[in-house]
């Protein structure tokens, strides 16, 4: 049989060229079944969704299975079955695993039984007693803004039509989701207790996952070997390990920051006696979870639910939520997360928004160690192919960088910038050169042509480029300013700079250009340095020979 030998190129452009064709097959399918497609992906997902929580729960609950088993159950178990590790090592996995499924349960339905009725009677005594709040605030602005009848009855106005508005809002609108909201959550509750399908099969997938996670993870590697090469399968799991740290530690950390933060709060806002104590610390302890903008959102809320009942201890809480900030974002924050993320502050903004307007609040939450995974990976394989061009690889020595030149290797750096007074300086030498020194104080409209000629000579010389690009430079000069801008021409490329311009004088051309290019009609007829084009004939004579060849 014969083989492909030379020819097992035109092999792998037959099989690229197929799956090119078979991928746009499918993707114009995709395209016009859309309706089909995503009503399938929906049903998928609904589906696989237990398997997704179990996923997830197992995830979060990792760390506290690994905590329980080494400090408590596997050290139980040895004592147990003093002589079988095999087996205290497996009641201790199991215990670990029932422990912190059962601590889960219990957290999250302490929360949802404790705090949901409070805030649920919070709103619901904010709602009925908001006119009494805002004639407080009436009241108040009356005293502030005695002295001031005008801006005082402004303010009335837009307070007395605030508080209609918002009642109605709140009476009509809020309330009546909000009973649906507790109702809603409230029946979760039972139902998540009773052992809803997809809740009850995640904590089974989870049980499973957690008791043979090294099994799983075995397998994983063993297929993940079995595809790709022991390079590329390595390079996946530090990946893959790199990202479970960032992920787990930012969430753990955010997390219990979150939790001491709305503890804080609702300590100090007891001893303030602020009012809705229990609300605000939920608000400002569930929306630091949100990095950057957490404590802006959660603040706007809480200040104004204060200022309802007490416009003094809103100011005072604003001040209270200053200092907690300043505390959590230069002290508790960084204790528990780490000084740097690795990533600047306008990658962090970009990450939450962009991820807030695709997922909302979790999209929020996990925009930013998404974001650092990804800008990780970015980052690592530039290194490694900037490494293998043999190129930098440190950020410093492209800061003042303007080129590589592509044969030498050599790093071209930019240009040193003038200081102001180098500036003004050579602006005061070209203005007297151009005789425009008197001139310069005087608006550009009042300049003849000639005059703005000059001026965009100067602003072109001004910051010394390495390229200057003209057309007709000598259209309006007199004959003293067009032989100075010849020479500075001439200056100009006698120092390594190049100049390209276009000009219908072709006796200019033949004493200025070391190379010349003729046009005719948006076609290139001739072109090469001036020698080449020209010969032992005027550049004037060429183009004439040239355009009667042309009409001829």
């Amino acid at each position: 049989m014969k083989r492909f030998g030379g020819d097992k190129k035109y092999l792998y452009w037959g099989l690229t060229a197929f799956a090119v064709i078979a991928c746009s097959i499918v993707f114009y399918l995709l395209l016009s079944r859309w309706a089909g497609v995503a009503k399938g992906f929906s049903a998928f997902i609904h589906v696989i969704a237990p398997f997704i929580w179990g996923f997830a729960i197992t995830y979060l609950l990792r760390p506290a299975m690994v905590f329980f088993e080494r400090n408590l159950t596997i050290p139980l178990g040895d004592r147990v079955f003093k002589n079988d590790h095999r087996r205290a090592f497996g009641f201790g996995r199991a215990i670990a695993i029932v422990i912190v499924e059962l601590l889960m349960l219990f957290i999250v339905s302490a929360l949802l039984w404790l705090i949901l009725p409070q805030i649920y009677s919070s709103v619901n005594s904010i709602v009925s007693n908001s006119q009494s709040y805002f004639a407080t605030i009436e009241g108040w602005v009356t005293r502030t803004f005695e002295d001031y009848p005008e801006l005082m009855e402004g303010v009335t106005s837009l307070l007395d039509s605030a508080s209609g508005q918002l009642t109605q809002w709140a009476t009509n609108t809020l309330l009546p989701q909000m009973t649906n909201i507790i109702s809603s959550i409230t029946s979760g509750v039972y139902t998540f207790l009773r052992g809803i399908y997809y809740i009850v099969v995640g904590i089974i997938v989870s049980f499973y996952v957690l008791f043979n996670k090294e099994a799983v993870a075995a397998g994983a590697k063993r297929v993940l070997y079995c595809i790709f090469t022991a390079e590329a399968a390595e390079k996946i799991l530090e990946g893959v390990r790199f990202t479970d740290k960032t992920f787990m530690d930012f969430i753990s950390g955010k997390l219990l920051d979150s939790a001491i933060i709305g503890i804080l709060c609702y300590i100090c806002c007891s001893l303030m006696k602020m009012p809705y104590t229990l609300l605000v610390s939920v608000i400002v302890g569930v929306t630091n979870v949100i990095p950057f903008f957490g404590p802006f959102i959660g603040a706007f809320p809480s200040a104004f639910i204060i200022l309802l009942v007490d416009p003094m201890k809103c100011l005072l809480f604003l001040f209270f939520i200053l200092i907690l900030q300043q505390f959590d974002g230069n002290i508790l924050g960084p204790k528990i997360l780490g000084s740097t993320t690795g990533v600047n502050g306008f990658w962090i903004m970009f990450a939450i928004i962009v991820g807030g307007g695709f997922f909302g609040f979790m999209g929020m939450l996990l925009g930013v160690p998404v974001f650092v995974v990804i800008y990780t990976g970015i980052k690592s394989l530039t290194r490694r192919k900037l490494g293998r061009s043999g190129l930098p690889t440190d950020y410093e020595s492209y800061e003042n960088l303007h080129h590589i030149d592509p044969k030498t290797g050599e790093h071209i750096e930019m240009p040193p910038q003038p200081t102001p007074e180098e500036r003004r300086a050579k602006i005061d030498d070209y203005a007297a050169r151009f005789e425009l020194t008197d001139d310069l104080a005087q608006p550009i409209a009042a300049y003849s042509h000639g005059m703005k000629q000059k001026l965009a000579v100067i602003a072109a010389w001004l910051h010394s480029p390495k390229l200057i690009i003209m057309d007709e430079p000598f259209v309006g000069l007199d004959p003293k300013a067009a032989h100075l801008l010849k020479g500075m021409m001439r200056e100009h490329c006698d120092a390594g700079g190049a100049i390209f311009f276009s000009t219908h004088v072709l006796e200019v051309a033949e004493k200025l250009c070391d190379k010349v290019a003729i046009i005719k009609q948006g076609r290139l007829i001739a072109s090469g340095t001036m020698d080449e084009v020209k010969g032992d004939q005027s550049l004037e004579a060429v183009f004439l020979e040239l355009e009667g060849e042309k009409n001829a």
